[in-house]
């Protein structure tokens, strides 16, 4: 994944593997079990989330779409400001 894609940003939804995606979301969800008991110390979890760490893997899973139609909406706000139209494509 991190080598077609350039990231360890894997989605639970992911189609291409979907038992990728959800591995990836028990392991999300295993590292905020324990760093909400304060267990981070159980050796077999420790290890494997060091290395995901390691490898840049993200416990948060950021949302391109989501994040584009934001950052879509700041620049709409900022065009307004500068009463200017900018085209996306140029920048």
């Amino acid at each position: 994944f991190k080598s077609e894609f350039g990231h360890c940003n894997i989605p639970y939804i992911y189609s291409a593997d979907p038992s990728l995606g959800k591995w990836c979301n028990a392991m999300r969800c295993v590292n905020n079990e324990m760093k909400k008991l304060g267990r981070r110390k159980n050796k077999f979890f420790h290890d494997r989330i060091e290395c995901l760490e390691e490898i840049g893997f993200q416990w948060e899973v950021i949302d391109h779409d989501n994040a584009l139609a934001r950052r879509s909406l700041d620049l709409d706000a900022f065009k307004g400001e500068l009463g200017k139209s900018i085209s996306m494509m140029g920048i």
